[in-house]
């Protein structure tokens, strides 16, 4: 199965204008770590299906020129979830989950960080790679109310494999 065309979302893009730019210190770029990770959340563990270089720059090109074409003004771009009769659709199936996973030694978890004016935990999962990879600098910050370093493995977890449970017309 092929790869599909580079993301090129503001996420995507911060993460890899970082990569691209190392501090100092380092002693290389990471541009091709994420591009094996964004291979990884789009589906393939086959060393000879990964991102190239020149994909990574035929993606910024088709979209500067996407871009180009469209009036800043002119509404274009994603126009995000469809409503019907009250319920969000992105256009397509869900076919592929992603969840953060705390582990420690009495077993895995699920990350989830607080948000909203309640502070509401919320689970870090979703159906898009560009989604999670947007959560991943909030993990390096994870702490006890106290603090503390939370001390946990944290993995980034892909479901593949689609069963409907239970369905119902509502």
């Amino acid at each position: 199965m092929p790869l599909p065309p580079f993301p090129t979302d503001d996420t995507t893009l911060d993460l890899l204008y970082q990569a691209a730019r190392p501090g100092p210190d380092a002693a290389r770029s990471s541009v091709g770590d994420l591009m094996d990770l964004i291979a990884g959340l789009a589906g393939t563990n086959d060393p000879a299906e990964q991102y190239h270089t020149n994909d990574v720059i035929a993606a910024l090109l088709d979209e500067v020129r996407r871009l180009r074409r469209t009036p800043p003004d002119s509404g274009g771009g994603p126009s995000g979830p469809v409503e019907h009769d009250g319920a969000a659709s992105l256009g397509r199936n869900i076919d592929r989950m992603f969840a953060y996973v705390a582990e420690d030694d009495t077993g895995e978890g699920l990350v989830a960080l607080p948000i909203g004016p309640g502070g509401a935990p919320m689970p870090l999962v979703g159906a898009d790679a560009a989604r999670m990879l947007s959560y991943r600098k909030a993990i390096f910050v994870l702490l006890r109310p106290d603090g503390t370093p939370i001390n946990r493995t944290i993995k980034l977890i892909r479901f593949d494999n689609r069963h409907v449970v239970e369905e119902f017309t509502v």
